[in-house]
């Protein structure tokens, strides 16, 4: 993994130079333009099938922005793989089940998790942190009885046993 960071990393330096000395955000539009435009000719060979796990522990802290992150993280993951090469789940334990909660009261994250959803991706739930933490089923936005797992721990566990590869988020 650090080696193909490391591989994109060299290619962006050779396709946009200076890329590496000058903070993309505080480009003017047009070079960020350029830039999207001069990655977008890039090509990569196809990724083979993956069975993937993100672990989701922590709370989404102002606004939800990391929860914010987070699916778009997995959106990016999909976009990459394909929708038909991979088998994802996010499993939700501790406070990153106030994942499920934020997106209750905000349409915009509702949004991308109904999006993911439609794309496949299980969104799971720790049955110990639903009663450790008080909270009702109900309260988590689209939750149903099939998506809440005994223990978030042994089911990140049983995954990984099942060949799926654990991202922490």
């Amino acid at each position: 993994m650090k080696r193909r960071i490391a591989v994109l990393g060299l290619c962006l330096a050779a396709v946009v130079p200076g890329l590496g000395y000058r903070a993309y955000a505080g480009m003017r539009a047009q070079d960020r333009r350029n830039v999207r435009q001069q990655l977008a000719t890039l090509h990569f060979a196809p990724f083979a099938y993956q069975k993937v796990v993100y672990h989701i522990t922590g709370g989404g802290g102002w606004f939800a922005q990391h929860y914010f992150h987070v699916v778009d993280s997995i959106k990016n993951h999909l976009d990459a793989v394909g929708d038909h090469n991979i088998d994802l789940r996010v499993v939700l334990q501790a406070r990153g089940i106030a994942l499920l909660e934020d997106a209750e009261t905000n349409a915009a994250l509702a949004h991308k998790i109904d999006a993911l959803r439609r794309r496949g991706v299980r969104f799971l739930v720790c049955r110990n942190s639903l009663i450790g933490g008080g909270v009702e089923p109900s309260k988590l936005y689209g939750l149903k009885t099939r998506d809440i797992v005994e223990a978030g721990v042994a089911e990140v566990a049983a995954l990984e046993a099942r060949g799926f590869v654990y991202l922490k988020m």
